[in-house]
Order: C-alpha cells, then structure tokens, then sequence
C-alpha cells in the first residue's frame, strides 16, 4: 500500500508541474492574478510548426 501511495503522488506531482509550466501558453493566463503570474513561468513552451498547425517543407532538385 505504501508503493500505491508513493506512486500516486509521484504522479499527481508530475502533471501538476505540467499544468503549471503548459498555463502560460494559454489564453487563460492572461485573466489569472498578478501574483500568479509572477510566481509563475512567464515564457511557457516554445511550440515547434507541428504544434502550431504550420508545415515546412523543403525542396531539392536531383540532377
């Protein structure tokens, strides 16, 4: 019972943080209070073109 409730917790942490550092990329960061965004990751992630829906492709001709 032990390993069950230290796993858990393990876990419960781990998207906690996840939340926490995904929240500034949100349109909800901008509503939540001034104290919160200073404890807060102001940055959030950098979200590469496939995660913002963009596509880059580059073409080569052989010849």
């Amino acid at each position: 019972m032990k390993q069950v409730k230290w796993k858990l917790g393990l876990i419960i942490g781990t998207v906690l943080l996840a939340i926490i550092f995904f929240l500034p990329n949100t349109p909800l960061f901008k509503y939540m209070p001034q104290w919160w965004k200073e404890n807060m990751p102001n940055r959030g992630i950098a979200l590469g073109l496939d995660l913002k829906g963009g596509v880059h492709l580059v073409f080569e001709v052989q010849g």
